[in-house]
């Protein structure tokens, strides 16, 4: 009989160099067994690739053995432990080389038996909780899993200062199956010690302590300080943490923890430019402390100025408004508009509760005022407007400036009361949605896709302020034609409207790390109504952009021309320059 043999079920790791000088072709045949066939196909892929810098015919011989070590190591990690792998090696010509792996995968082995083994103070889970089963293929991911949801079942009926868990598996190559032994490894009953917190400059202990999920002499889970150090470090004012304790307590059951965080530097000031041909050059400044008062409150003030705009807008952030998960944003602006189509100066405030739902959704409600005189049509009117903004969104964006997958969708709405004459009354309300697809796996092609609609209902369009109804054309809107152009126009102006509708598709396409370009179509207009008259045309734009990438986002140059140009409105083309992708 065959003897059995003791193994470990591997965990794989694809390393390879590359060289050049010969060139070498490689196949891989698997004999009748089209699934592994399959699965050899990316490996054959990244062989080929790390096969161009090979020097010498020796150097070939040595990576074909390292290859044929991690075939077998692939072959095992889906359950073929009786493979063969031959190779054969053919120089077809001085710098031409070919290499073939000719593998039978054989009969995969199963699981005959599972038996788990812990120490006599160990409660131990039912061993049904695994992810496999008898029966089941050798797996290793299966085996790993079933690793990773042991140990949470572990700690769930335990209280172990280390979770320790392996596991073996004992093979029978005659009947082609497996015994599979999982071991917990002996560790104390232990429970939560005293908490010292060391490292802090500004910050206070009491904002760390908000953190802590475990209250001395508890049961010690040793997730929840894995838990802690990863929310300590998403942090924005930390720049490390590490969390420390002895797994082996001395003459007690207790284990005292040692917190050590390092802080970031707190205040930051920017400064950016850039340049749209339909608002001139224009300047970003701002400043920002992110922990005033010691609790990791964000206080910021940021200006920008233009041909068309000038604002001074301030912020005030705590991110702890009665809970963890609930935030307070005060803010205040003083701005003034100049677009040829009104001119307004204006002074709102607000207060916002926000609520993080969960990682992606959060929503925010509040109250605000908006005080604004607006001079449009040679007429100036003063109002003054109370509102009740609520807004929700959800996130899943991979990077805010340059945006590979994901998805983010904002809907936001609000009432607005004009005090100075009570019979003004409007809602508007505003959804925007923009996806991102990676269309390879490296990232380097991804194609966006924008969508707004726009509504406000209630006043006519007369009695909304001409700064606070829709407008569509730009940078951020329908690229190709001016700055807030698009709508119903008197002497050539457009006068905003009650609706609004803007589309956009783009592919980005990146060159190099530092370089690359796109191409987009954007299309939009504003409409009197107070849902979009779809009958009425869409207003297009195609054009293109290079792109520039730096550690803090890319630098956008991106060149619009309309579809259809009105003739005396729109140039022919509109240049637009700025920090961040279009959106």
């Amino acid at each position: 009989m065959q003897a059995l043999k003791l193994i470990s079920i591997p965990l794989m790791l694809f390393y390879m160099t590359a060289s050049q000088a010969y060139k070498v072709q490689t196949d891989i045949l698997v004999e009748a067994n089209a699934k592994m066939q399959e699965h050899f196909k990316d490996f054959k892929k990244e062989m080929e690739l790390n096969n161009q810098k090979i020097k010498s015919m020796r150097e070939i011989e040595e990576k074909t053995k390292i290859e044929k070590e991690l075939m077998t190591q692939l072959l095992h990690a889906q359950g073929y432990y009786a493979a063969t792998i031959d190779t054969k090696i053919y120089q077809i010509s001085k710098t031409n080389v070919k290499v073939n792996f000719f593998i039978n995968p054989k009969q995969s082995f199963t699981i005959s038996h599972i038996y788990l083994q812990t120490g006599k103070e160990i409660r131990a889970p039912d061993i049904n909780v695994l992810d496999i089963k008898v029966n089941d293929l050798l797996l290793a991911q299966k085996v790993l899993d079933s690793e990773k949801t042991l140990s949470k079942k572990v700690e769930e009926f335990n209280c172990l200062a280390n979770i320790n868990i392996s596991h073996q598996a004992v093979l029978d190559f005659k009947a082609h199956t497996a015994e599979l032994y999982f071991k917990v490894a002996d560790s104390p009953q232990v429970v939560w010690g005293k908490t010292y917190i060391q490292g802090l400059k500004t910050i206070k202990e009491k904002y760390v302590y908000r953190d802590i999920t475990w209250e001395e002499g508890e049961c010690f889970k040793p997730s929840k300080i894995k838990k802690f150090r990863s929310k300590m470090l998403l942090k924005p004012v930390f720049a490390d943490a590490t969390v420390q304790y002895s797994d082996t307590p001395i003459n007690t059951n207790q284990i005292p923890i040692t917190i050590e965080l390092t802080e970031k530097v707190h205040r930051t000031i920017r400064l950016g430019a850039g340049y749209h041909s339909d608002k001139g050059p224009g300047f970003y400044g701002s400043w920002e402390h992110r922990n005033f008062f010691g609790m990791a409150e964000l206080l910021k003030f940021e200006s920008t100025v233009n041909q068309r705009l000038q604002n001074l807008k301030t912020t005030y952030t705590d991110l702890f408004m009665g809970n963890r998960n609930q935030s307070l944003i005060i803010q205040s602006e003083l701005k003034h508009e100049d677009t040829n189509k009104y001119e307004s100066s204006s002074w709102s405030s607000s207060a916002n509760i926000r609520k993080r739902m969960n990682k992606h959704w959060s929503f925010q409600y509040g109250i605000g005022h908006y005080l604004t005189q607006v001079r449009e049509l040679s007429k100036t009117e003063n109002f003054g407007l109370l509102y009740l903004p609520v807004n929700l969104s959800f996130d899943s964006r991979n990077n805010i400036l340059d945006p590979a997958k994901g998805l983010y969708f904002k809907f936001e709405s609000a009432p607005y009361w004009d005090l100075f004459d009570t019979s003004t009354i409007f809602y508007k309300s505003r959804v925007d949605a923009n996806h991102y697809w990676a269309l390879n796996e490296s990232n380097y092609t991804i194609w966006a896709a924008r969508c707004a609609l726009g509504s406000i209902a209630g006043s006519s369009r007369a009695l909304i302020p001409a700064d606070l109804r829709f407008y569509a054309g730009g940078g951020q809107s329908v690229r190709g034609y001016e700055y807030q152009s698009l709508g119903r126009l008197v002497d050539n102006e457009a006068q905003g409207g009650r609706s609004l509708i803007e589309l956009s598709t783009e592919i980005r396409q990146k060159i190099t790390d530092t370089y690359g370009f796109v191409i987009f179509l954007d299309g939009g207009n504003i409409f009197d109504q107070k849902i979009p008259d779809f009958s009425l045309p869409i207003r297009w734009a195609a054009g293109f952009g290079l792109r520039y990438f730096t550690s803090f986002g890319p630098l956008r140059f991106d060149v619009g021309m309309p579809i259809r140009k009105r003739e005396g409105i729109d140039d022919s083309y509109q240049i637009y320059i700025s920090i961040g992708q279009s959106y």
